[in-house]
Parts: structure tokens; C-alpha cells; sequence
């Protein structure tokens, strides 16, 4: 299906983490209540194989379904990384090398915050393949950038609970 790349995207899911082989949990977020998208992709899958409507009325619906999906989809990771950022600045250090490495990694996240909001501002733009490309950009874009960051950054956290 060629919906395939966005829905991999969730596979990714950003609101646990794993860690060496152990789940690290930061507390209730977002996505545990808001970041549940099966509603949307029944929906989509309802619309693909609906014989009522024609070719065009198809068309518009499902890239209205899609780019809704995007949307959630980037808020959600907002979320996520708000959190992480949240999770670092709430950590009191006195050592300037931790201070260093923290300011680092909430630097970084400004950034990768800075990335979710110029994609979001493409989705409006965006046909059926562009939003199958954006989704993908993002769903890699998301492995290679942000989870190592994140998992560094819990890294990090678990790391200063441990020697305080």
C-alpha cells in the first residue's frame, strides 16, 4: 500500500523509549492520550475502498485524511520532544561539563523542534505523493536525527539520577 511509509512512521513510536533492552518510562505524555492515529487510518482505508464516491471526491478526501494524519502526527512529536526538553531543563547541575552537555542536548532539540515546524508549514502544499515523500523524509529523518538524540539525552538523564 502505498500509504505503507506513513504508517511506518508510527512504528517509531516516541513515547517509550528503549534503552540497551530496557524500557525507560518519563511519565504520562501527550501521546499517551492524543497520540493514537487507528481512528484516522481505518478512516483512510474506509475512503480507498468506498465505491460511492468517484475518482476526484476519492482523491480529495484521502489527501484531506492524510495531510490531517501529518499534522497529528508532527504535534505529537512536538509533544515528545517537548518533553525530553523539558525532562533535561528540569535537572539542577552544579558540574559546568554536565551543564555543558546538557545545554548541548537542549540546544539540539531546539533544532529538531525548529525541523517539526518547517515540515509542518510543507503539509498545506502537499498532494498524495507529496505527502507519502514527506511522511518517509520524516519517518527517516526521525531514526537517523532524533531517536539517537533522545535516547542519548535519557541516557544522560538516568545517568545524573544515578550519581546524585
Amino acid at each position: 500500500m502505498a500509504f505503507a511509509a506513513l504508517g511506518a512512521l508510527f512504528l517509531l513510536s516516541p513515547f517509550g523509549r528503549s534503552l540497551e533492552g530496557r524500557q525507560v518510562n518519563l511519565g504520562v505524555s501527550y501521546a499517551d492520550t492524543t497520540c493514537n492515529f487507528q481512528s484516522q487510518f481505518d478512516e483512510l482505508a474506509d475512503v480507498k475502498n468506498n465505491a460511492k464516491l468517484d475518482d476526484l471526491q476519492r482523491i480529495r478526501v484521502e489527501l484531506k485524511i492524510r495531510k490531517d494524519i501529518l499534522n497529528n502526527i508532527i504535534d505529537c512529536s512536538i509533544q515528545d520532544a517537548l518533553g525530553t526538553k523539558e525532562k533535561l531543563g528540569e535537572i539542577r547541575l552544579s558540574d559546568e561539563e554536565n551543564k555543558i552537555i546538557q545545554n548541548q542536548f537542549l540546544n539540539q532539540l531546539n533544532a529538531i523542534l525548529s525541523y517539526y515546524q518547517n515540515q509542518k508549514l510543507k503539509i498545506e502544499n502537499l498532494g498524495i505523493r507529496g505527502s507519502e515523500d514527506l511522511a518517509r523524509d520524516i519517518k527517516e529523518w526521525r531514526a537517523n536525527t532524533y531517536l539517537p538524540l533522545a535516547n542519548e539525552a535519557i541516557s544522560f538523564l538516568i545517568w545524573i539520577k544515578n550519581i546524585d
